[in-house]
């Protein structure tokens, strides 16, 4: 949820260091719009979370088995 706070994203990911990445790619799995964690916020609170999460880490890697079958 405190991800719905980032105004600006590309400026913050100036600012991270490689242990704050690492703390968010341990929760990337929650950029499924899906997730139950979104449906406690309005959805375009949720969106803007979701676009800040994705412009701080990427977008989520594929995982093995996804990889190997396409």
């Amino acid at each position: 949820m405190l991800l719905s706070l980032v105004t600006d994203p590309a400026a913050m990911a100036r600012r991270l260091t490689r242990k704050d990445r690492s703390r968010l790619q341990g929760v990337v799995g929650m950029a499924d719009p899906d997730h139950e964690v979104w449906s406690h916020l309005e959805p375009s609170v949720a969106d803007r979370a979701r676009l800040a999460m994705v412009s701080l880490v990427g977008e989520p890697s594929l995982d093995q088995d996804s990889a190997v079958e396409g």
